[in-house]
């Protein structure tokens, strides 16, 4: 009874060793993605009055005034409207929400030869993931 009962201590404290170096572990699981970056920013839409459908050579270029009134280029915020909305949106980084004032300027080509319209001067959206509309006001017809 001795010898049984120091087998069976033997086979329960040996068993759990031996699956131990014996099992081999479950493949790790792949790299999960980082957690997404929140959204930090805003956009304008660059609207225009419905009766208007832009010309595809149609240039739209936004401007910034500087504190003596001089009106200045935006890199990169130039460019031909889309052809399924008849829009111009820009992306607005989080370094540029609720300064101003801008405006948008519309041009029959990028060659700047004839200005179609303007929008009054606005400030950029202060919230983040907002969409401000700006509209085009073209000149009266004589």
């Amino acid at each position: 009874m001795k010898k049984k009962l120091t087998l069976l201590l033997l086979v329960l404290l040996m068993g759990p060793a031996i699956l131990a170096f014996t099992h081999r572990p479950a493949a790790e699981l792949p790299p999960r993605p980082p957690p997404a970056t929140p959204i930090r920013g805003a956009q304008i839409a660059l609207v225009l009055p419905p009766a208007v459908v832009p010309s595809p050579g149609w240039w739209s270029v936004v401007q910034w005034q500087d504190d003596r009134g001089q009106w200045h280029d935006v890199d990169g915020w130039q460019g031909t409207f889309d052809p399924a909305t008849g829009r111009v949106v820009w992306w607005v980084g989080p370094e540029h929400l609720g300064r101003g004032p801008f405006r948008w300027l519309v041009y029959d080509t990028a060659e700047r030869l004839y200005e179609v319209g303007r929008s009054a001067p606005f400030q950029m959206p202060g919230q983040h993931l907002t969409l401000l509309e700006i509209a085009l006001m073209l000149p009266a017809a004589d």
